[in-house]
């Protein structure tokens, strides 16, 4: 109930942003101090965030979970697939073929074809 009133038990010190709990707060403290807990266990690299760990650990495996609906590319995080699904829109497609008035997101893809 306290995300959704006024309530506020803990504030940042650093940027004055308001916490319900005091573990959000420690969590949005390693922004600014720099503290990185979650650590690869393959390459080293460290995280501030466990879910940030648990993302990169996907390009060990090879694994692309996010799977455009339109054309079936796959991809190993949400965001690369937002960004992808946009040259499948209409208004991201500016080059067009002036024979057959297909449509491409790139420039080059409009010369090979």
């Amino acid at each position: 109930k306290r995300v959704h009133t006024v309530e506020t038990l803990y504030k940042c010190d650093v940027c004055g942003k308001n916490f319900s709990t005091n573990v959000s707060l420690k969590i949005h403290n390693r922004i600014h101090t720099g503290e990185k807990s979650y650590n690869c266990d393959v390459c080293g690299m460290s995280f501030i965030k466990y879910g940030g760990l648990q993302t990169h650990k996907i390009i060990h495996t090879g694994e692309r979970p996010y799977e455009c609906d339109v054309c079936g590319e796959t991809f190993t995080d949400k965001e690369g697939l937002k960004i992808h699904q946009c040259i499948h829109t209409e208004k991201l497609d500016p080059y067009k073929c002036d024979i057959c008035d297909k449509k491409f997101a790139y420039e080059g893809s409009l010369k090979v074809h």
